[in-house]
């Protein structure tokens, strides 16, 4: 059952409509979507780092909290002490985020206990954002792949000399993830995350696009540039890839197409005669969905050569046939990639001479898994570190490949827990599919899919892994109802 952010009267009669709601919670989103960016950014400043954005993300739930409480009526007394509840374990977190900056967590405690503490904390309120006596058997295996994960970081995390950065990275990481995961999904509306998504990746185009007149250049200290180009075929035109904000285009291309997605997908419901939208706002999701096009030709991304016919193949099912068509889009989805890689592997399928795949970055870290399995994993390591020797040139390259490094890091135990958590969410997806978000769901899938390609896990702190686990997190607890305002009118329930 979809929901809007704010949009529920009190008593006294306060109201915020639905479409004010989506852009003052989509604006604060895009904030902290930026700060994520900003962060892996290329010349970005040295404070704002993971622990900022981490923090960024827990502060915005915690106001939504507010918020909610405040918009809506309430009866039930049990309702008002899970609230406290869940106000003292953002504020507590919060305080173990800026201590976090300096070694230690702040508590006073020995440095286990501590980091106990901490992860019982995280887990709890991830369990309390929303009603669990609603959670479904999908939401219960999806938090407990969460906690499983995030329990074997903070235990990695531990024994690590206290001046270290990367013992508290399990702390940024864990809060990150779960905020994103679990409970921002129970406060911003699927169509506020998608609205968010679009803007963000507008931006970064149009602070990309000077580079074609005036070339590389630098704004406030960060650098914007080239990455590498590409030859439009049958033209024969060669077109310069940017990277906008980022290191390389990989980060750059993955929020685009994000973008692209979200923009496509709100454009359709702009033609929805439930909403009424002005004409403006049908012609403002027009050009986002001309801008995000051009966004992925500049990007070049070639994993979205892949994952974007998925992600459409999805919205598509849904246009055509409706949405009894969603579990064979997504099967079908992951049938398609299946087939690829493999077409590609056995040779059945030739590409051009010098395209570059991913599979010799995978078949080192999959010998390395396979030689040396670990129910724990090795830890906060590099994973190029742990699968140099396995390399022909014996370079610790990245094994480019989501999955593999969880897996190197967390071990057996982590890595399955981790297909677990990505699986739970488009197993829920297909399963619901009368009530999920068809967008939300292209993008999970998407994402899914792409996580072969890339490393950049849920649990980590740059853009692509709050993007992802925003959708990762939509699809499995965008729909769970929370405070039912005993006055208010008749939701809005618009059929998507």
């Amino acid at each position: 059952m979809e929901r809007t952010d704010l949009a529920v009267a009190r008593p006294s009669g306060f109201r915020i409509s639905p479409l004010r709601s989506r852009q003052v919670v989509g604006t604060g989103l895009v904030a902290v979507l930026l700060a994520a960016v900003l962060s892996r950014a290329a010349g970005a400043p040295e404070w704002l780092n993971s622990w900022l954005v981490a923090s960024a993300a827990l502060a915005f739930a915690g106001l939504l909290m507010v918020a909610r409480r405040l918009t809506v009526a309430t009866t039930d007394d049990a309702e008002r002490y899970v609230f406290a509840a869940r106000l003292a374990l953002v504020v507590g977190l919060l305080g173990v985020l800026y201590q976090s900056r300096n070694p230690g967590f702040g508590l006073g405690v020995d440095r286990g206990l501590d980091a106990a503490l901490v992860f019982l904390a995280l887990t709890a309120l991830c369990v309390l954002a929303g009603d669990s006596r609603r959670y479904d058997p999908f939401q219960w295996v999806a938090l407990g792949c969460f906690a499983v994960v995030a329990g074997i970081f903070f235990y990695h995390g531990v024994p690590v000399a206290e001046g270290s950065v990367r013992s508290r990275h399990p702390v940024w990481w864990g809060v990150l993830a779960g905020t994103c995961l679990a409970v921002l999904p129970a406060y911003v509306s699927r169509d506020a995350y998608l609205w968010a998504l679009s803007r963000l990746s507008a931006i970064l185009i149009a602070l990309a696009v000077p580079v074609y007149a005036v070339g590389e250049f630098s704004l406030y200290g960060l650098q914007i540039g080239f990455h590498g180009a590409y030859t439009i075929p049958i033209a024969e035109y060669e077109v310069r890839a940017t990277r906008s904000l980022f290191v390389n285009r990989n980060g750059f291309a993955l929020v685009v197409f994000a973008g692209f997605v979200a923009s496509i997908a709100e454009l359709y419901r702009s033609f929805d005669a439930k909403r009424r939208l002005p004409g403006l706002a049908i012609a403002v999701s027009a050009v986002l969905v001309a801008v995000n096009a051009l966004g992925m030709a500049i990007a070049y991304g070639r994993a979205l050569w892949v994952i974007t016919p998925m992600a459409l193949g999805v919205y598509a099912a849904y246009l055509a046939f409706g949405r009894r068509a969603l579990p064979i889009a997504v099967a079908a989805g992951i049938a398609y990639l299946a087939t690829g890689i493999a077409a590609v592997h056995s040779g059945v399928l030739e590409l051009p001479d010098g395209t570059p795949t991913r599979m010799n970055r995978w078949y080192p870290a999959i010998e390395a898994v396979a030689d040396q399995p670990s129910l724990l994993g090795e830890g906060l390591i590099a994973p190029g570190e742990f699968i140099a020797d396995y390399h022909p040139t014996g370079s610790s390259g990245s094994p480019h490949n989501s999955y593999l490094s969880i897996w190197i890091r967390t071990g057996i135990v982590g890595g399955v827990a981790y297909l677990g958590l990505v699986g739970a969410s488009l197993l829920r997806g297909a399963v619901r599919y009368r009530e999920v978000d068809v967008g939300v769901l292209a993008l999970a899938v998407g994402f899914a899919a792409h996580q072969l390609f890339d490393v950049y896990t849920v649990f980590q702190t740059g853009a692509s892994s709050v993007v992802a686990a925003l959708a990762i997190g939509m699809v499995l607890f965008g729909d769970r109802p929370l405070e039912r305002a005993r006055s208010a009118g008749p939701s809005t329930v618009p059929d998507r």
